[in-house]
């Protein structure tokens, strides 16, 4: 069963993920939504499910960095969920996303794994 909150957007970006007790990892989007990220990263690199990471984005010359959680792993990449998305950072989606520098209508208070865990 889907359990998508939103809708995903092919998408390619280039992207670097930080794990605990990993170089840097290189990527590539394959789609992005509001929630989170599909990362190609290729067969070698292996994450578990659960496991919280840093990813670097670069949009145009500007890098912003998200914090994730891996929610799925396959032999291509990771299923990322977002853990800590601000306004800045959901603006500069939307705006990747479709294409204009109008501010979604929905405002969404910045949100952090640990809230929900206290």
């Amino acid at each position: 069963m889907e359990q998508r909150w939103n809708v995903r957007t092919p998408l390619t970006l280039d992207v670097t993920i930080h794990a605990p007790h990993d170089d840097s990892i290189p990527g590539t989007t394959l789609d992005v939504s509001f929630g989170g990220m599909h990362v190609h990263v290729g067969p070698e690199v292996v994450l578990h499910g659960n496991t919280l990471v840093d990813v670097t984005v670069a949009i145009g010359e500007q890098l912003e960095t998200i914090s994730a959680l891996v929610v799925r792993s396959t032999q291509e990449g990771f299923g990322l969920m977002f853990t800590d998305l601000g306004q800045q950072m959901l603006a500069l989606l939307h705006t990747v996303a479709h294409g204009t520098t109008a501010t979604p209508t929905l405002e969404i208070p910045a949100f952090t794994l640990a809230d929900n865990l206290a």
